[in-house]
């Protein structure tokens, strides 16, 4: 989140379209096809990772790596929620004392994945920048 003032936080967008314009050299075409293609990997990362909840006491390393990866890729398509809550969670499993804390970090990055989904295309997604 980015502080304003001392009293007023903004929370992060679901999509940034400057940043998604940005990433794509101002061609629209290229901005449409990597939300696309992101939109798509945030289908299948979603189901990983509801099934990694059962999991998380066992592999928090491949666990780690799946969100560093969805972080990057989240911040190069302009997903600015999902980038900051993969690194939320990121920053979690590297501490080594944060086992028993782990499911609700890793449910609000499932629920901004949710929220992404939510932006049925590239063009509703447009709308909802401006």
């Amino acid at each position: 989140m980015s502080v304003i003032n001392s009293r007023t936080v903004v929370a992060p967008v679901v999509f940034n379209f400057e940043t998604a314009l940005m990433s794509s050299h101002h061609d629209l075409a290229i901005a449409k096809s990597l939300f696309d293609d992101f939109r798509a990997l945030v289908l299948e990362e979603r189901q990983a990772l509801l099934q990694s909840i059962a999991q998380i006491p066992l592999d928090r390393e491949a666990l780690r790596r799946r969100v560093h990866r969805l972080k990057s890729s989240a911040g190069f398509v302009g997903a600015d929620r999902i980038s900051q809550a993969a690194a939320a969670l990121q920053e979690h499993l590297l501490m080594s004392d944060s086992s028993g804390s782990t499911e609700p970090v890793l449910r609000a990055l499932i629920d901004a994945l949710q929220e992404f989904l939510g932006l049925s295309s590239f063009e509703n997604a447009f709308k909802l920048t401006r």
